[in-house]
């Protein structure tokens, strides 16, 4: 019948499919009565589903956990350091510190031994590695402070003939002591530092204490004196401000006696008048004493009255003028002392106030400009000394003269009785007297001129002092300004130091606060890393699962078809076996065989649940070892039933290969190129996969 017929067209594709499966399931349904008839076959059936299981149940519990038995893995310590110190650690010791943790730690098996029994137990295979801790270890460590570094080196010697693996175990050992040397090295100098950062935290935190303490006594002190110049500037302006109407008291003094000695100069000429009109008296009165001797007397007694009238007047006004001369000088004395006073205090508080160099040069000019003046007042004082002695002296002399005059004169009227006999002795007297009065009229007069001249140039003096005065005002002002700007500056200067100390305090409390332990274990390890897997696997056993179940089901799947015949007979197939096709036979006989893979995955399933395999989900795990054995029976099944014994041999050296390549052990990265290049094409690299969603998560 031909499938193009024009009355089987509708039907035939249905009628064919039909024909196709009730044929495959017939071929299914034999091979299975065939084997449930033959007792003596059940054995070797179960034999088949279970044992590919056992390779990887096997395999899972032998790597259950192997790095958790490394305490098993021998390894000699060898420790002959002898130590060594330097100042910034102290003594120190790093083999015995690393026995020390070794003997808490059982990660691995450390024997402790001497260099002999050490280099015995690796040769003899006792001992898998050996590390030897030389005895200039400490001191090459802490060379480095000592600018003479020389490298520290730990001597470690594995034994590699004894395993693969052991070394690299060993290896990490080695290289944990490695870290443990480095980590107890920076703890024990990073204790020893805080401890020294702490101890001079707490020195330096007393010493600046006492500073601040200091400091700020010597700035209160300051404040103290500086308020103590403000009181004695304000007193001094005072004075100064005092000293003026004394001024004008001692100009007007002058003035007035400028006055009365101008008022003696008139006097003195009168004198001068009457003393020469005496001596004409007197000369007229020898020429004629006998016949003019009335006339004479009265004349005499009449000049002699005026001229000590005269003198009486001069003599007064040269004493005032000696009072006011007196008075004068007193006054300047007082000013000359108080200039002297206030010179001194300025000094004084320009050393106490510490003022900056210009100002300072400004107040020396301006104290010195003082200086000279208070000295000029001094010379003043002098010639003022001098002048009131001179003044005290010709009114003296005035006074003495007079009063021989008088006594002349009165001697002359009583010898006029007895003219012819005294006129002779008398009237030489009489002239002498006059000339020494004259005389005396004549010097008191320069003197008088010459004491106005000083009058005059100690009261242009004194305007010099008054405006020096007010200078001195000035000066006192702008020096209050400098103290209150200095008192500003210290007070700033004060809070600052507060500010500073309670900073410092703050900082030096963190540092005396600090826990050397805290430091130690800081420098040691100075960040921890924190294991946070996406997807954890909880055990090595779990993780190798994958690999070995994918192992057991193609082993299970190639057992099957090298047990079960491909070639598929017609025997018992009635009707049927006219028509059987290849691929009829194909899924047949892949049929019964995929039975079997089912039975096996299941039972691997279980067992592996059942040993303890982490699984996100038991039913999907299970069901993706059904898929995944389903998959490489197809495979195998296909590459025998297309090449025979040659598909058999290529199944054989793909379960070879599938196990470097399809990166059950090692990720695929760390392979050669080659089984890079092979990984896609491998059936267990897809299963592996889909297994391991199973167990870490998907």
């Amino acid at each position: 019948m031909s499938l193009l017929g024009p009355t089987a067209s509708a039907q035939q594709p249905q009628k064919w499919y039909g024909h196709v499966v009730n044929t495959t399931w017939k071929i299914f349904i034999r091979d299975l009565k065939r084997l449930v008839s033959v007792r003596k076959v059940w054995v070797i059936l179960i034999g088949v589903m279970i044992t590919p299981a056992l390779y990887s149940w096997v395999n899972v519990a032998a790597f259950w956990d192997p790095y958790g038995n490394t305490e098993n893995i021998k390894v000699a310590v060898v420790n002959e350091d002898r130590g060594a110190s330097s100042p910034l650690t102290g003594s120190l010791n790093i083999g015995n510190e690393v026995v020390a943790e070794l003997k808490e730690n059982d990660e691995l098996g450390w024997q402790f031994m001497s260099k002999s029994e050490a280099d015995r137990a690796l040769a003899r295979g006792d001992v898998f590695s050996s590390i030897e801790i030389p005895d200039r270890f400490s001191r090459d460590l802490l060379s480095t402070f000592q600018g003479t570094y020389s490298q520290p080196q730990l001597i470690y010697r594995p034994n590699e003939k004894l395993s693969a693996v052991a070394p690299l175990i060993t290896d990490a050992g080695a290289s944990a002591i490695n870290d443990q040397i480095t980590s107890s090295f920076k703890k024990q100098l990073g204790e020893t530092a805080s401890k020294k950062v702490r101890e001079e935290g707490n020195s330096i935190s007393g010493r600046l204490d006492n500073s601040k303490n200091k400091a700020v006594t010597g700035l209160d002190e300051t404040l103290a004196t500086l308020d103590e110049g403000q009181e004695s500037l304000d007193k001094m302006k005072g004075r100064v401000a005092g000293a003026r109407p004394t001024i004008a008291a001692t100009k007007d003094a002058l003035n007035s006696a400028h006055g009365t000695l101008e008022d003696a100069k008139s006097t003195l000429a009168e004198v001068d008048k009457s003393v020469a009109i005496v001596q004409r008296m007197v000369a007229d009165f020898s020429d004629s004493a006998g016949d003019a001797y009335a006339q004479g007397t009265a004349a005499l007694a009449e000049g002699t009255a005026a001229a000590n009238s005269s003198v009486a007047a001069v003599s007064g006004a040269a004493e005032q003028a000696g009072r006011q001369i007196a008075g004068a000088s007193e006054q300047t004395t007082q000013l000359v002392d108080l200039g002297d006073r206030n010179i001194a205090q300025l000094r004084g508080l320009m050393g106490a106030a510490g003022v900056s160099p210009t100002i300072a040069g400004q107040l020396n000019a301006t104290i010195d400009e003082l200086q000279r003046s208070n000295d000029a007042n001094r010379q003043l004082l002098a010639d003022l000394n001098a002048a009131g002695k001179s003044t005290s002296k010709t009114a003296k002399v005035l006074r003495d003269s007079s009063e021989e005059l008088t006594q002349a004169a009165a001697a002359a009227r009583e010898s006029a009785k007895g003219l012819n006999s005294t006129t002779g002795d008398t009237l030489p007297k009489l002239n002498r007297a006059i000339n020494r009065l004259s005389a005396a009229t004549g010097s008191f007069s320069g003197s008088l001129s010459s004491q106005q001249s000083l009058l005059r140039e100690a009261s242009n003096v004194l305007d010099g002092v008054d405006r020096q005065i007010g200078a001195t005002t000035d000066v006192i002002d702008d020096f209050k300004g400098n103290l209150s700007s200095l008192q500003d500056g210290v007070e700033n200067a004060k809070t600052d130091v507060l500010a500073l100390s309670l900073g410092d305090d703050e900082a030096f409390r963190t540092v005396r606060g600090l826990n050397s332990e805290d430091v130690g274990q800081f420098m040691a390890t100075p960040a921890t890393l924190v294991n946070e897997p996406m997807y954890p696997v909880k055990n090595y056993g779990s993780g190798m699962a994958s690999l070995f179940t994918n192992l057991t089901l193609w082993i299970g799947a190639f057992v099957l078809v090298v047990i079960f015949r491909v070639e598929v007979d017609t025997e018992n197939l009635g009707k049927a076996a006219r028509r059987v096709s290849v691929s009829q036979a194909f899924w047949g006989r892949f049929l019964l065989m995929a039975a079997f893979v089912v039975g096996q995955a299941l039972i691997v399933s279980i067992g592996n649940l059942l040993i303890g395999v982490q699984t996100v989900s038991p039913t999907l795990y299970t069901l993706t070892n059904v898929l995944v054995g389903i998959g490489y029976l197809g495979v195998i099944y296909g590459l025998v039933s297309a090449l025979g014994h040659i598909g058999r041999g290529l199944a054989v050296g793909m379960a070879f290969i599938q196990i470097p390549g399809a990166s059950g052990l090692y990720p695929i990265e760390m392979t050669p190129s080659f089984f890079r290049e092979l990984y896609p094409w491998l059936p267990v690299s897809y299963g592996i996969s889909m297994m391991r969603e199973t167990v870490g998560g998907f």
